[in-house]
């Protein structure tokens, strides 16, 4: 079985996307004013706590898709067999 070069894992670039821009928010959002009061009381605010699962959705495909790589006789989707 031969790869092409240049071809990505399934899931790599979306699961580096995803934790990428998401970890980029949670880190914005410590410089931001709080919108609401209610806000001032947790320990993180709203946009971080919903910023959470994206960041565990894109560690998880990135996970995926590197352990696919790992696994012998593993291409995972087709990508170009020969």
């Amino acid at each position: 079985m031969y790869r092409h070069r240049g071809v990505a894992p399934t899931g790599l670039l979306t699961g580096l996307l995803l934790t990428l821009i998401f970890l980029a928010r949670i880190a914005l959002e410590f410089f931001k004013v709080p919108q609401a009061a209610y806000e001032s009381s947790f320990a993180l605010s709203v946009g971080q706590y919903l910023s959470l699962p994206f960041v565990a959705i894109g560690l998880a495909l990135v996970w995926r898709s590197l352990r696919s790589l790992s696994t012998p006789g593993s291409l995972g989707r087709s990508h170009g067999t020969v």
